[in-house]
C-alpha cells in the first residue's frame, strides 16, 4: 500500500475533535512545549494519570505464580533469589495488578484523545490576560 501525504487543506477540512497528528507532527512533538500549553489542572490531572501507569504499568509482568515463572520472566529473570520470591503471588493478585495497569494505561489515552488540539498546537493559543 502506498503512503499518501493528506494536502494542508484537506486536513484543516477535518475537525479538531477527528484529527489524527501528521507524521511530521509526531516525528517533531515536542512535550515540553505542549506540556508549556496545559493548565495547571490539566498537568495535575496527567500527573496522577501518568504516576498510575507508570506504577501499575511498570509491573505487568513482574509477579507469577512460582518460582520458576518468575526466574522464566523476561522482566524479571535478573533478578537476585531474595527478589524473584518477592514475585511470587496468587493469581488473583497477579490478576488484578495486570487488570489495573490496563486500566490505567486506558484511563491515560482517554485523557489524551480530547487535548490532542492542544498538545498538538492546533488551536490557536489565547493570550493571557495580565493583571497589573
Amino acid at each position: 500500500m502506498k503512503h499518501v501525504t493528506p494536502k494542508a487543506e484537506e486536513i484543516c477540512a477535518i475537525p479538531l475533535s477527528d484529527r489524527l497528528p501528521t507524521f511530521h507532527e509526531l516525528a517533531t512533538f515536542d512535550a515540553g512545549a505542549a506540556w508549556d500549553r496545559l493548565s495547571a489542572a490539566q498537568r495535575r490531572e496527567i500527573g496522577i494519570l501518568a504516576l498510575r501507569f507508570g506504577t501499575m504499568g511498570q509491573c505487568e509482568g513482574y509477579f507469577h505464580e512460582t518460582l520458576d515463572g518468575v526466574r522464566k520472566g523476561f522482566s524479571s529473570n535478573h533478578w537476585t533469589p531474595e527478589v524473584q520470591i518477592t514475585a511470587v503471588w496468587p493469581k488473583v493478585h497477579i490478576d488484578l495488578v495486570e487488570s489495573a495497569a490496563r486500566l490505567a494505561f486506558q484511563e491515560l489515552c482517554n485523557h489524551f484523545d480530547p487535548l490532542w488540539p492542544q498538545l498538538f498546537g492546533w488551536l490557536q493559543r489565547k493570550p493571557r490576560s495580565r493583571s497589573i
